[in-house]
């Protein structure tokens, strides 16, 4: 399959991709600095978990409720670390550049982002089954992991846009590869769907407009991979599943 080589994009989506990505900079550069100050305070967290359970152990109703507290707070203070981690690697190894992929991993990960969205966190009923037969993948094609990145993110902005109230996400082994399922429900109209991943990597040039840009993108840069693409209705929830596919990178 010929690879896309040059994308049209309109004005107004350039803008506002130009945009994100510039906000993207500054982030890079704020979680450097964050560093310093989570460290002092994990360490100020575990000295104080200390000090106040030594100075009140004549007090147990206190200490249980005290360290219930605490521990809240220390797995609150571990996502947020781990979140910036997450995201320190993707800036420093690039969106392109990464050959290896845990699908499982990944999309536990993402999921942890998509709690920013506030609708999705507290509107959603997420329902995720991972299967166990799903293997890393190695020597994957450019821009997969920015390519699935964007197709998750878009299908949580349909789920919002359609007022859906349940995001389903699955993985399976289908004919030996690795395969990722996205369902929102109640959905009606599958049209947009089936119109998005009807696009084709076979003209060398592609124009990409509307709110499904990044979507688009990531079904070019996955068909162009090798990936198989298709949708389906399974009674009130629509299903975007992905075969991932690929031929050997070039």
């Amino acid at each position: 399959m010929t690879k896309v080589q040059r994308i049209e994009i309109a004005l107004d989506d350039l803008i506002r991709y130009c945009s994100l990505m510039s906000a993207g900079k500054l982030i890079g550069g704020l979680l450097h600095n964050l560093n310093g100050p989570l460290h002092t305070l994990g360490i100020e967290i575990d000295v104080l978990n200390h000090v106040v359970l030594k100075s009140q152990a004549d007090k147990p109703d206190f200490l249980e409720n005290l360290a219930t507290r605490f521990s809240r707070m220390e797995e609150e203070f571990e996502t947020i670390n781990r979140m910036i981690r997450s995201v320190a690697e993707r800036v420093e190894s690039g969106a392109l550049s990464c050959s290896y992929l845990d699908l499982n991993y990944f999309i536990r990960e993402e999921l942890e982002f998509l709690k920013a969205n506030l609708y999705f966190k507290h509107q959603v009923e997420t329902i995720v089954e991972l299967s166990d037969e799903v293997r890393p993948m190695k020597e994957l094609p450019a821009g997969t992991h920015l390519a699935l990145r964007l197709l998750l993110h878009g299908m949580v902005e349909l789920t919002e846009a359609s007022g859906c109230k349940q995001f389903n996400v699955r993985t399976s082994l289908e004919n030996g590869h690795p395969a990722l399922h996205l369902g929102i429900s109640p959905y009606k109209d599958m049209g947009p769907l089936f119109s998005l991943i009807s696009l084709e990597p076979a003209s060398e040039t592609v124009t990409l407009e509307g709110e499904n840009l990044g979507m688009s993108l990531a079904v070019l840069l996955l068909k162009s991979a090798g990936a198989k693409m298709r949708c389906e209705k399974n009674q009130d929830t629509a299903w975007l599943s992905t075969l991932l596919s690929f031929s050997s990178p070039s």
